[in-house]
């Protein structure tokens, strides 16, 4: 596989943007732009020396620049003016045109105009208006994505569905007396390649709901679903693909009921981006075809976006665990999982993915997810008992593959982490945005705390650092000194390398972070010649992002040593 061209101009720019260097307009940044810049703060330097004003009225020197006093100022002056008159060879000397755009916004509206654009939900409803405009134009240029989004859309309930004598599903409607009745495969079609779709509401507000898609047959059909190899003796395929792995006959109440669930190999925890302020799940429907034809069971959040949620970034974080929890009840009854075995064709896991903003909240609720296991045990115990930490992040089989049965809970215990374009450090975040001159318009200033202290705890890495301060890690019965990998699912991030919205920096200092705090597991790839939103567009319409997404989660052992990592180093 060809490596990628990660190095270009656009690129270094950005890993040199706020808080890495200066803003543009600030004197230090005027510094990086030529001989303008340097005698610019060398005249205000020498304006600020006391001394030397002093010395010039009482000895009349006016402009003589042969004087040189002995204070800081002066000193600080006469370096600088010693400093080449060169250009910085990688650093644009002007912002760029969307930049200059957000700058001017911000320039010409009064703090209090962009504040009130940004608390009455203004901000929302236009960024939702502009991404409802432009959803025909997606359509038009895709045929086969808007055939989709209106198949999902148009998906039937779970519960409309029965397992006939033959062993395959038909869709169940009303004769004219009431009376269930059969469609016909025609109309079962006409719905939306058999996908299902089920709305759950887990609080209030009427964004507290998840889009819940289970994927066809025929999806589950080519993935293996009955696990026929191991464990089925019959000889029609159509048992085998009901039941997989039967073995007492007598328990028909048991088996009719998982009979009338979709077996899956996972779970995908979808959490929508809009900059903590928007965006809404049908806007990220799209996300789902690619899992679902792949037998996974999809569930997109919604939640609070400010300014209805307000309370720092709890708010947010405590709607997608509500979610979650939610999800795990729903899931007992509408799924099942399949045999472990090859992940090829079998259980591969549940996977928590979010994108932008919706990156950073499903991080945090992650890290939050380890404290709690880390403040109700030791980490020896985890080692001792195996039934915790292991169960949790799904290495240890929690249910019997041998026995499928309406006893058996599903296993809701998050394996994967896949972060896409996510901005992770926020107080970072925050001096890339007052760069952009938009830091007074984002909802992240008031739904992360306003204040640079609580930017620190609202980054998922500082806020992991601050539970390992309040919980040491301990050396585990094995001799395994890195316990606090066993609390955590393996992660993926990934980057565009010309991401304007997010620099990619974001990633690979979260990536750096969350490392050197013991997450071995945690991988870090950038896309050449990629925006933020098109990242997300890859998962939609295809392209790399969604290729090494299903190469992390078949075979993340050997996902190291590919050729698709790339590190940052600059």
């Amino acid at each position: 596989m060809s490596e990628q061209s990660l190095l270009t101009p656009t690129s270094v720019a950005l890993s040199l943007s706020p808080p890495r260097c200066p803003p543009h307009g600030t004197v230090i940044r005027d510094l990086f732009s030529g001989s303008a810049g340097a005698n610019r703060l060398y005249e205000l330097l020498r304006y600020h020396d006391p001394s030397d004003a002093l010395f010039r009225q009482q000895n009349n020197h006016g402009n003589n620049n042969d004087y040189q006093s002995h204070t800081l100022l002066s000193r600080l002056s006469q370096i600088v003016k010693s400093i080449p008159k060169r250009p910085h060879p990688h650093l644009p000397s002007a912002p760029d045109l969307p930049d200059r755009m957000t700058r001017f916004i911000g320039a010409i509206l009064s703090l209090e105009s962009q504040h009130s654009f940004r608390d009455s939900g203004k901000f929302r409803s236009v960024s939702d208006g502009l991404v409802t405009l432009s959803a025909p134009i997606v359509g038009l240029s895709n045929w086969r994505a808007a055939r989709n989004f209106v198949q999902l859309s148009l998906a039937p309930e779970p519960s409309k569905y029965s397992i006939g004598g033959n062993g395959h599903r038909a869709e169940v409607g009303e004769s004219d007396d009431g009376s269930p009745s059969d469609l016909n495969a025609n109309t079962r079609n006409s719905r939306g390649n058999g996908w299902k779709r089920k709305k759950i509401v887990y609080g209030p507000h009427p964004m507290q709901f998840i889009d819940l898609f289970l994927p066809s047959y025929e999806a589950e059909h080519v993935v293996g679903l009955a696990s026929s190899k191991s464990s089925s003796n019959k000889d029609n395929e159509n048992d085998s693909y009901i039941d997989n792995n039967e073995k007492d006959n007598n328990n028909d109440n048991d088996n009719n009921n998982n009979k009338n669930k979709t077996s899956v190999r996972g779970t995908i925890f979808f959490v929508h981006g809009g900059a903590w302020g928007a965006g809404c799940p049908w806007m990220y429907r799209l996300v789902a075809p690619t899992f679902l034809s792949r037998g996974f069971a999809v569930a997109i959040v919604g939640y609070r976006t400010y300014p209805d949620a307000k309370c720092m970034i709890r708010d947010q974080v405590g709607d997608i665990k509500d979610a979650w929890e939610e999800l795990r009840n729903e899931l007992n009854g509408l799924v099942t999982p399949v045999a472990r075995g090859d992940k090829k064709r079998g259980w591969v896991g549940n996977v928590v993915m979010g994108h932008s903003s919706g990156a950073h909240i499903s991080l945090v609720m992650i890290v939050d997810m380890m404290g709690e296991m880390m403040s109700s045990h030791s980490y020896k115990s985890y080692e001792k008992n195996g039934t915790d930490a292991e169960v949790w992040r799904g290495n240890k089989e929690d249910y019997d593959s041998t026995t499928n049965n309406s006893e058996v809970s599903y296993p809701w215990n998050p394996d994967y982490y896949i972060g896409l374009s996510g901005p992770y450090d926020i107080s970072h975040h925050y001096d890339y945005e007052a760069g952009r001159g938009v830091e007074q318009i984002s909802p992240m200033k008031p739904i992360c705390g306003f204040t640079r202290e609580n930017f620190d705890k609202a980054s998922p890495a500082k806020r992991l650092l601050a539970y390992l301060s309040q919980y040491p890690e301990r050396d585990t019965d094995d001799g395994d000194t890195n316990a606090l990998q066993h609390l955590a699912p393996k992660m993926l991030l990934i980057h565009g390398i010309e991401d304007g919205t997010v620099p990619f920096t974001a990633t690979s200092d979260a990536a750096r972070q969350l490392r050197s705090c013991g997450l071995e597991n945690c991988y870090d790839v950038y896309l050449d010649k990629t925006g933020h939103q098109e990242v997300i567009m890859h998962f939609m319409l295809g392209g790399m992002a969604q290729e090494i997404v299903w190469e992390f989660l078949l075979e993340t052992c050997e996902f190291r040593r590919t050729s698709r990592i790339q590190h940052s180093r600059l």
